[in-house]
């Protein structure tokens, strides 16, 4: 195999062909196909993932019928995102070797994470047809469930026989060794139907404890009660796979900068990935740093041997990974929070950290975890940086001046059927309204909402409006040009809330009694305005309507967030009560 003199050298130096192995006196001027492949698969492990994809496209131009360079190429490209390019090339794959059964896996996690069900039903039977001791997908066919949710009673009927799948394959004989390759399922979209998952949540749990019981590690330094830290800093880690440009980062990284040193020693694991700015002002916060990789054991014994006194979890759930790491007993109090804002079911988690204001009086029902209710927020979040003026007008994204514009800026999977009535009734008592939401990760994801509303609300689904996918500057510009920022419900609105508030716009909410749907509520009672809070559905509408025909009104709620909004944000006292939540916990361990 040649290797252009300005490609990326394939001996995995990273520098440009012509400056490393390409050098004229170099005696290296071929490696063959099999040797690139190696080389390929380096730098996808490492996440080095455009230098991997430029090494299988160079090897599918000499050996276009390699079915495996496909298939590796196709993963390459998931992981950047490239998801339709990867599904091409899967099937292609499969076109050259039809019983490939990792080809088969891949191909249906991928129309399962788009919510094309049928198709990654299709995939999964196919795998079992060619290996019907594959437990992993035995597991992901019995779980497999709509992105998109759909109608009421389907969310209740999905639950029943997600529960009678589940008390199935707790009754049958099965095994895995690697369930995050196996299986890589969590109960994510479960938050998302607005009901306790604790029992669905504890199933799943003891359904990967008895298939995979090594995922019930102890470390060492955990075997034993440990002796009372004397003249030594607490050592706590924090661990998370969306350590980067996303909400997690936003509302940890302040926690972590403003922990005190004199009491807390920093340890925090990322895993393999570009380090953005987001990425790179968390690992300066930390004392140590450390990329873990991919594969469950070393992960594991990498975090045992720093042997931590707490590990935090801000996001069990949001993906498999993590997941399965905290079944483990890595460090003698492990706790978790609101970055997946559920129950985990895990038994090695002891505590879910959460606020007063959060929290109902019976909320402690909803946990296998021991709830700690703080006494003032669950962030340290940093306000906002907003320019004086934004450039764009309502114009620039294709609507009118004269409409009253009801934004819901929230991920699909949020929209409840349950709210698809109240987006109804706002739009038929307001002849000028208009709803906007932002296109859905996958488009499939917003084709599967846009067909329920022609199912449940046909009659103003006209005046429903999908905007593209957009910058943060332009969405925050979207934000200053509407009039009402609409929380959904069950499921509302954290980091959406907080970058809304940083510009005034009034958020209609309706608050439930789960944490999930209590955030934008929560920095209400913070902030001391209850005025645009809802007792019940129609309350909501009714609210919702005052502000987006009212301009009098609506200036003078706008005028309020903006007097009190401050209060939100890099507020220490969340840090304080912290520190001396971490303090006590290590106490009583």
């Amino acid at each position: 195999m040649k290797i252009h003199r300005n490609a990326l050298c394939p001996c995995g130096s990273g520098k440009r062909f012509k400056h490393c192995c390409g050098k004229p006196d170099s005696p290296v001027q071929t490696v063959t196909v099999s040797e690139a492949m190696a080389i390929a698969a380096h730098f996808q492990q490492n996440g080095q993932l455009a230098n991997a994809e430029a090494i299988y496209r160079q090897i599918l131009q000499i050996q276009p019928d390699w079915a495996q360079a496909y298939h590796q190429l196709g993963k390459t490209l998931v992981a950047q995102d490239q998801v339709e390019e990867a599904i091409r090339c899967y099937q292609q794959a499969l076109q050259l070797q039809p019983d490939l059964v990792v080809v088969h896996k891949d191909l249906g996690d991928i129309f399962r994470i788009q919510g094309q069900l049928e198709a990654a039903t299709t995939c999964f039977q196919r795998v079992l047809e060619l290996d019907p001791a594959d437990t992993g997908t035995r597991i992901k066919l019995a779980t497999l469930r709509p992105v998109i949710m759909g109608l009421h009673q389907d969310i209740l009927a999905f639950r029943q026989q997600f529960e009678n799948q589940l008390d199935t394959l707790l009754a049958s004989q099965f095994h895995l060794d690697y369930p995050e390759q196996e299986t890589g399922v969590t109960n994510f979209y479960l938050a998302y139907h607005g009901l306790n998952d604790k029992t669905l949540q504890i199933k799943l749990a003891q359904l990967y404890e008895q298939v995979c019981p090594s995922l019930l590690y102890v470390a060492p330094h955990c075997q034993q009660k440990s002796a009372p830290i004397v003249q030594r800093k607490i050592k706590i880690g924090f661990i998370s796979r969306f350590f980067k440009n996303h909400t997690i980062a936003k509302v940890m990284g302040g926690i972590m900068a403003n922990l005190s040193r004199e009491q807390f020693e920093i340890h925090v694991f990322f895993f393999p990935q570009l380090m953005d700015e987001s990425a790179v002002f968390i690992q300066q916060q930390a004392d140590y740093f450390e990329t873990l990789p991919l594969v469950l054991a070393t992960a594991r014994q990498q975090i045992a041997d720093k042997q931590l006194d707490i590990l935090f979890y801000p996001d069990i759930g949001m993906e498999s990974f993590t997941y399965f790491l905290a079944f483990s007993r890595l460090a003698p109090v492990q706790c978790t929070t609101w970055g997946h804002p559920v129950t985990t079911g895990i038994r090695h988690i002891d505590y879910f950290i959460s606020t007063v204001d959060l929290e109902t009086a019976t909320s402690d029902e909803h946990y296998t975890e021991q709830l700690v209710r703080l006494p003032s927020q669950i962030t340290f979040y940093y306000k906002p940086d907003l320019p004086p003026a934004f450039p764009k007008t309502r114009h620039d994204f294709g609507l009118a001046e004269s409409d009253h514009l009801y934004i819901c800026p929230q991920a699909l999977f949020k929209f409840h059927p349950d709210f698809d009535e109240i987006l109804a009734e706002i739009l038929a008592r307001d002849p000028q309204g208009l709803v906007i939401l932002v296109a859905g990760f996958h488009q499939h994801w917003t084709e599967l909402l846009q067909r329920r509303f022609q199912q449940t609300i046909p009659t103003v689904i006209e005046r429903i409006r999908f905007l593209p996918r957009m910058t943060l500057s332009d969405y925050f510009n979207l934000l200053s040009l509407v009039e009402v920022m609409l929380d959904p419900l069950p499921f509302g609105g954290g980091n959406t809330s907080y970058e809304a508030f940083a510009l005034g716009v009034p958020i209609v909410t309706l608050p439930i009694p789960f944490l999930r749907g209590r955030f934008t509520y929560a920095c209400y009672r913070q902030m001391e305005i209850m005025d645009c809070v809802a007792d019940n559905p129609q309350h909501y509408v009714d609210i919702t309507l005052k502000l987006g025909t009212d301009p009098s009104y609506r200036k003078l709620i706008q005028q309020k967030i903006l007097t009190r909004h401050q209060i939100l944000y890099e507020d220490i006292r969340v840090v304080r009560e912290l520190e001396q939540f971490f303090l006590t916990a290590v106490r009583n361990a």
